[in-house]
């Protein structure tokens, strides 16, 4: 099995219908602008990516791989800051799996 990362409560962004294909997080704005955790994350880079494997979570419906190339795939610039410093500083927020 290969390494995942899971958002830790992702159920509080998912808009709750199961019968359609999703196309919308709630995003609201005491996750960007209320919850202390999140504001004390200081590299703008690691708060952006936090909102994008929300998104990228709910659509894939299963955690995503921890895997750089699939980073870079979906658009995340990696030497700006590598995979590896965003889930240092997202771990509050996010599960990391390992394959082993």
């Amino acid at each position: 099995m290969a390494d995942t990362i899971h958002v830790k409560n992702l159920e509080k962004y998912h808009p709750g219908y199961k019968d359609r294909t999703l196309t919308w997080a709630k995003l609201y704005f005491n996750i960007v602008q209320g919850d202390h955790d999140f504001e004390m994350i200081e590299d703008e880079v690691d708060k952006w990516r936090f909102v994008a494997m929300i998104c990228l979570e709910l659509q894939a419906k299963k955690p995503l791989p921890n895997n750089d190339t699939y980073f870079i795939r979906k658009g995340f610039d990696l030497k700006k800051r590598s995979m590896d410093l965003t889930i240092q500083m997202l771990q509050k927020f996010i599960i990391v799996n390992t394959g082993k």
